[in-house]
């Protein structure tokens, strides 16, 4: 009988040790690997962050650079419209300025038929 409870108590004591030992959330082996691991994994973490916000920066400035071109590209296009238009107008006032030129001119020739015609007849009497 004293056999049966020693060996109770035995048991009852191992399984408490193997209940605390399991209980207690890192061994000697795992605290060791954190302590070593632990500055790589921060030191990943921290390069992977750094890779984060160099890669949101690019394309923040890409997206810049990609308005930046467009706006250029409606400026562009504005001034060339308004050329084209200051071209057309430059070009409408001198085909009306050459229509007056002709329409003067006409204007002479008949004035002086008119007086070369005034001439002969003044001749003629």
């Amino acid at each position: 009988m004293k056999k049966l409870v020693i060996t109770a108590m035995v048991i009852a004591m191992t399984g408490a040790t193997t209940v605390f030992a399991a209980e207690q959330s890192k061994t000697y082996t795992e605290q060791y690997v954190q302590k070593h691991t632990q500055r790589l994994t921060d030191k990943e973490k921290e390069l992977q962050q750094k890779q984060k916000t160099r890669d949101e920066a690019y394309n923040k400035q890409r997206q810049e650079r990609e308005s930046a071109i467009k706006e250029q590209q409606i400026k562009f296009e504005e001034q060339k419209k308004q050329y084209s238009s200051d071209a057309d107008a430059r070009k409408q006032k001198f085909e009306d300025q050459k229509k007056q030129n002709n329409s003067d001119i006409e204007a002479r020739k008949q004035n002086f038929e008119q007086k070369k015609q005034q001439w002969k007849d003044l001749k003629s009497e």
